[in-house]
């Protein structure tokens, strides 16, 4: 073999060789930063375990209509951002005009989502359920503590409305609104004694 070929060769298996140690070297970095990560989840967890029994105490104190209320917030994208009242307002009127469409349809079975009633993106067995609080278990309405927020979303609205009814917990119905089509998207619902009569 020729000196220039060897030449070569030694400098190529010194490059492997270099690139070899930087390979070992970075995945022993890699390894140790996430064993790092991997503790601190450790610590967080003895934290919110430690929270939990404090939550667990606390909602061991709370109504029935506190916790369903915390319920329903804690589905909101921004809990912590209210609307203007114009915007409010905009809601609640919706809320209104479904809730009078419902209630002139004495067959809950007939009631359904429409751009005039403002559920059309509501989906079917919502709105049912929807009709079935107001009209089958006796649910009204509490218009004044319907509470609108704002989403992650410029053009969307969330809400948490209010059902009550005499000697029973609260419902609370958690959707978005469509600020630009004017629709209800009902999507859940939290507490509440929404079974049909004689069930």
């Amino acid at each position: 073999m020729n000196p220039r070929k060897k030449r070569r060769l030694m400098t190529a298996l010194v490059c492997l060789g270099l690139l070899l140690l930087t390979a070992i070297f970075i995945t022993a970095f890699l390894n140790r930063q996430a064993k790092k990560k991997e503790k601190k989840p450790e610590i967080s967890q003895t934290t919110s375990s430690e929270s939990s029994v404090v939550s667990s105490y606390s909602q061991s104190e709370q109504t029935p209509d506190e916790k369903n209320y915390r319920q329903a917030r804690a589905t909101l994208e921004r809990p912590e951002s209210l609307v203007s009242e114009d915007k409010k307002n905009k809601v609640a009127e919706a809320l209104r005009i479904a809730v009078e469409d419902i209630k002139k349809h004495p067959n809950t079975a007939d009631v359904s989502g429409t751009m005039d009633n403002h559920l059309s993106s509501t989906s079917s067995p919502m709105v049912l359920t929807f009709a079935m609080a107001l009209n089958l278990a006796g649910y009204r309405l509490e218009d004044s503590q319907t509470e609108v927020f704002k989403s992650y979303s410029d053009d969307v609205l969330q809400f948490i409305c209010v059902l009550s009814k005499d000697g029973e917990e609260n419902s609370y119905f958690v959707g978005n609104y469509n600020d630009y089509t004017a629709q209800l998207q009902i999507a859940s619902y939290h507490g509440g004694n929404i079974r049909v009569r004689g069930d």
